[in-house]
């Protein structure tokens, strides 16, 4: 699996993490893919917002105040191609 493999299949997966999230909580908030400079790994996390804040994607149910949510999800996943050049492992 090559370099691009790589990019292709971190960019198959976070869009099944976007998704799920999406239809979870109905949010605009997406994970984002960053290469290592080797580009034999991806992080897949959420993006920070302009003010750097790493509290998270809030949570927010109906009975919740959209300006104090009780729940943050914080996710960082590593990827890399599995020893056989096959499949993506997380």
């Amino acid at each position: 699996m090559s370099a691009a493999d790589l990019q292709a299949s971190a960019e198959d997966f976070t869009a099944l993490l976007n998704n799920v999230i999406d239809s979870a909580v109905g949010t605009t908030e997406q994970f984002r893919i960053e290469i290592s400079r080797s580009g034999e790994q991806a992080i897949i996390q959420f993006a920070q917002g302009d003010g750097g804040d790493s509290s998270g994607l809030p949570l927010i149910r109906t009975c919740d105040r959209s300006d104090r949510p009780a729940l943050f999800l914080r996710a960082k996943f590593t990827v890399e191609v599995d020893g056989e050049n096959s499949y993506l492992r997380v």
